[in-house]
């Protein structure tokens, strides 16, 4: 089943109005949906990716420096920090990272 919830559309002044649709709790007997969580907010899918990049960059630059490819740490390291520049700019937490 999928995921439903208000259609919302921008009006000409900019104010976000809701067009008919489901209710605006969703449509009755589907399930709610699920999304990913910090700290219990809901995490957006712009946030959720990043810090996805974020870990599996981490994992991959770990493992460059394990097996001694200093060509691919360097360029593991250069996406790194790009990635936790994009974070900082749009105020998502990564936390602590051990590389």
């Amino acid at each position: 089943m999928a995921c439903h919830g208000p259609l919302l559309f921008p009006r000409s002044g900019g104010a976000i109005t809701r067009t008919s649709g489901p209710p605006a709790g969703g449509i009755p007997g589907t399930p709610p949906c699920h999304r990913p969580t910090m700290r219990g907010r809901i995490m957006d899918a712009f946030t959720a990716g990043l810090l996805q990049r974020i870990k599996t960059t981490e994992t991959v630059l770990t493992r460059a420096r394990e097996d001694g490819d200093d060509f691919l740490a360097d360029v593991e390291q250069g996406e790194l920090d790009d990635l936790r520049r994009l974070a900082a700019e749009h105020g998502v937490e990564i936390g602590a990272t051990s590389v």
